[in-house]
């Protein structure tokens, strides 16, 4: 991976920690590709195209922000995801 594609990776990677933070997940949407696809464990099929991640994601939020748990164990489990794929 080059320099600069690390560089991105690493800013997109610290948006999402902030949505894992806040249930906020809005500052990623620009980020996203019209044809982009999400795939992670934690979901049963391929969730493809920028409005279906973006669905995604505010369902994501909503459950962060009304859960006890910690969410940054989900965002350690997808940022693994993510290193693998580089």
């Amino acid at each position: 991976m080059e320099q600069t594609q690390k560089k991105q990776t690493l800013a997109i990677l610290e948006v999402l920690l902030k949505g894992y933070q806040t249930g906020n997940f809005a500052p990623v949407y620009p980020l996203l590709a019209e044809d982009c696809t999400w795939q992670s464990e934690w979901v049963d099929e391929p969730v493809e195209g920028k409005e279906a991640v973006m669905a995604y994601y505010e369902k994501k939020g909503s459950i962060t922000r009304n859960s006890k748990t910690s969410s940054l164990h989900y965002f350690l489990v997808e940022l693994t995801e993510l290193a693998t794929l580089g």
